[in-house]
């Protein structure tokens, strides 16, 4: 059965016979960084995956069982590419965004980092977008959905794009 990101779904059981004593059953999920499941049955899809939906008698062996996959959602956000980069002292580095569904997002794009600034209140990363210049002709971001960056020093960033009303947002 597939699903996408962010969607819900609700299960339903049925215990037999119909006049058993004890109705209630428990619902699991064998990767709840995928999929959760409460008490009543309803999905949160969470991120692409699978994982395994179980509902199972509480007083008895009795269960039964699908395996779920979910799909990135055909709406929101994602850096394209290698999302842990290693930088060198001023290399310049493309990063690309893909809006899906593609060209109905119409906001800004919001490029951060956890680097902050160094002992003399410099940023550590910096970035350039489309019309910005610096020297290196090589490395140029062209569209909306791109940003160059660039380090003071070298080390592991965390880079995260997120849509101008925060809805959406990767790293």
């Amino acid at each position: 059965v597939d699903f996408s990101v962010g969607e819900n779904f609700d299960f339903y059981s049925y215990v037999y016979p119909y006049n058993a004593d004890d109705r209630e059953v428990i619902w699991e999920s064998s990767d709840e960084t995928v999929a959760t499941v409460d008490n009543k049955g309803t999905l949160k899809f969470v991120k692409s995956g699978k994982t395994t939906i179980k509902v199972k008698s509480k007083t008895t062996s009795h269960f039964d069982e699908v395996e779920i996959t979910v799909h990135p959602s055909n709406e929101g956000i994602e850096i394209l590419g290698d999302k842990e980069i290693t930088v060198n002292t001023n290399q310049y580095t493309l990063l690309k965004a893909k809006v899906m569904p593609e060209g109905v997002l119409e906001q800004e794009l919001v490029w951060t980092n956890d680097a902050g600034v160094d002992e003399n209140d410099y940023n550590i990363i910096n970035f350039y977008g489309p019309g910005d210049c610096w020297h290196d002709d090589d490395v140029l971001a062209e569209s909306y959905d791109e940003m160059v960056f660039s380090a003071t020093r070298p080390g592991k960033y965390t880079i995260t794009v997120t849509t101008e009303d925060g809805k959406y947002s990767d790293s």
